[in-house]
């Protein structure tokens, strides 16, 4: 609480789980933080993902490590948090369901899966075929690929959903001619 990283870590550093009222989850994660505070991202990873193994039903320590692993270019363990958030969002929580979909998409892009990418989006329209930022972003996907049959159509589909006609033009040029 007093931003005072050095001291808490020289007491958590040595605090063992029988020491303490503190899960082995919860104990994790406070020395992962301590170590992010500190600067030690790669140790604060480590701690996440400990704390997510003996708590794997909490989101909360799987998006930490989700977070961090991206942090640090560690991108198959971003991604594989990143499908395991995606598991761990209740079906009621839409929102969180949409966010968790496209941060895969997302890292799927920066590790160079489109495929992977076109497939998380294609989900989310599953759900939601009008989500304008979903069709966007699989507009982008298909142009990258060099698909621009399909980029075309997609951007046509986004016509209707602009708000006006200044945005509805330039979602009616051929996506070369951009």
């Amino acid at each position: 609480r007093l931003d005072d990283f050095s001291t808490a870590d020289s007491i958590y550093r040595d605090l063992t789980p029988s020491e303490t009222l503190l899960g082995i989850d919860e104990l994790a994660l406070r020395r992962s933080i301590i170590s992010e505070k500190l600067g030690r991202d790669s140790e604060a990873l480590t701690l996440a993902q400990t704390a997510a193994e003996v708590a794997p039903g909490r989101r909360d320590l799987v998006l930490r490590v989700q977070e961090l692993a991206t942090r640090i270019g560690e991108l198959d363990t971003a991604l594989a948090a990143a499908r395991s958030v995606l598991d761990l969002v209740p079906l009621e929580d839409e929102e969180g369901k949409v966010r968790a979909h496209f941060a895969l998409v997302e890292l799927l892009r920066e590790a160079g899966d489109l495929d992977g990418a076109v497939v998380q989006l294609e989900r989310v329209l599953r759900d939601y075929p009008i989500h304008s930022h979903a069709l966007e972003l699989l507009a982008e996907l298909h142009m990258a690929r060099g698909d621009w049959q399909t980029a075309t159509r997609i951007l046509y589909q986004l016509v209707p959903l602009a708000p006006n006609s200044q945005q509805r033009a330039p979602r009616y040029r051929h996506p070369r001619r951009r």
